[in-house]
Parts: structure tokens; sequence; C-alpha cells
């Protein structure tokens, strides 16, 4: 099962603690004795951190960043029900995940892959359901055509150009 999410805001931060295990205080279905088996297949240290330079990017080249403006895309990917029980299948399984997206997005886009094995789910069968939540920023170049003077390069967030109907058929 896979779900895909915009963020917004101070939204986006906080889905990247989420992910993160920074801020798990009041969270039920968060087994924190499992945390230790979370695991990140993303090579960003700091991802709020690494949000806020894109966005930074995005306004030193012109962008109008807007409070409706969507910072971050989430992927919510869960294992099949009928994946054999297999760690390395499991990981092959998940950084395949992350690949497309990198490809489809762009590598820089990715801000972080955190693969979950501590969130208790409803399916009592198998309550702690190994899922990853891939976050990107839907950033991209844009050149700005002017009539009297030269071209403008810009970095731009747009979720509506990334993910469409076009993309998820």
């Amino acid at each position: 099962m896979a779900h895909f999410e915009k963020f917004k805001g101070i939204n986006a931060f906080h889905m990247i603690e989420h992910d993160t295990r920074e801020n798990t205080k009041g969270k039920e279905n968060i087994d924190e004795e499992r945390s230790k088996f979370n695991y990140n297949l993303c090579d960003i240290e700091n991802p709020k951190e690494y949000l806020k330079e894109l966005i930074n990017l995005a306004k030193s080249t012109g962008a109008t960043i807007r409070d409706d403006t969507n910072f971050l895309v989430s992927l919510c990917l869960t294992l099949p029900e009928n994946f054999p029980k297999n760690e390395e299948l499991e990981r092959q399984f998940f950084k395949a995940a992350v690949e497309m997206i990198a490809k489809d997005f762009g590598y820089k886009s990715i801000v972080s892959a955190w693969v979950h094995k501590d969130e208790c789910l409803e399916n009592e069968n198998f309550k702690f359901k190994p899922h990853i939540h891939i976050k990107f920023a839907p950033i991209h170049k844009k050149i700005k055509k002017y009539k009297n003077r030269p071209d403008k390069e810009m970095y731009i967030f747009n979720t509506d150009k990334c993910i469409n109907r076009t993309y998820l058929y």
C-alpha cells in the first residue's frame, strides 16, 4: 500500500520530526522499545536543515514562497502482506522505492527515507508492519523569460508538477 501526502509550512518540519523520532511523546501507536530497529536510507544528516537550505535556495533565486506553498511530499509505502520475512530482501525493496523517487524527482530532492518498524498498525496479524516514509522536496529549476532583459533561472516548489494524476497512473 502506498500513500502520497503534501505538506506546507511548519507541518513539513513536524513530519520530519515524526520520521526521525525527535518528538514521539504522546504517540500511543509507537513502541519506543522497537524504535532501535528503524533505519534511514538517506545520507542527509539533518533533514530539517536540508529542507531549510532548499527553501532558502528558492528564495535566493527570486521564487515566491507563500503560506500555501507545499515544501514537502511524503510517500509512505508499506511492505506487502505476502513479502518474505528476510531483512536483506526488505532493505532491497525499500532501497528500490527510494531509487524510484530519486530517478523521478532527483537525488537532491530527497530529504529523508526512514524505515519504521515500531509503529503499531491496525492489522493484528502483523502489528508492526515495516514501512518507509520517503520525504522529498518538490523543487525544480524554472527559466523565467522576460521580453526586455535576460532570462532568469529560478528554483521553485511545485507539487502539482510532480504528484498529479498522470504520475500516479
